[in-house]
């Protein structure tokens, strides 16, 4: 991990008031993420963020639950049509 990363995770723990080690009771990965991270939730820039979820249990599913033939490609075009239905 470069000096630059932890630079900017130590700025980002500092503006959601988590400056002080340990950290509270309570906060778990998830929510630490949200914390750390807030604007990644929902949309990111204008854009509306992929189910990255979804995306890597499709790709992990046994070969007889997966999909034929899926590719990148093939997943793009999904979220793209998704976006578009949506607005």
């Amino acid at each position: 991990m470069s000096a630059g990363t932890v630079s900017n995770v130590l700025r980002r723990a500092e503006a959601a008031g988590l400056s002080c080690w340990p950290l509270p009771d309570g906060l778990d990965d998830e929510a630490l993420r949200k914390r750390l991270y807030p604007q990644r939730a929902g949309r990111v820039g204008g854009h509306v963020e992929p189910d990255w979820e979804a995306i890597v249990e499709e790709y992990r599913a046994p070969p007889g639950r997966r999909r034929a033939k899926l590719t990148q490609r093939q997943l793009w075009v999904e979220y793209s049509e998704e976006v578009t239905a949506q607005g």
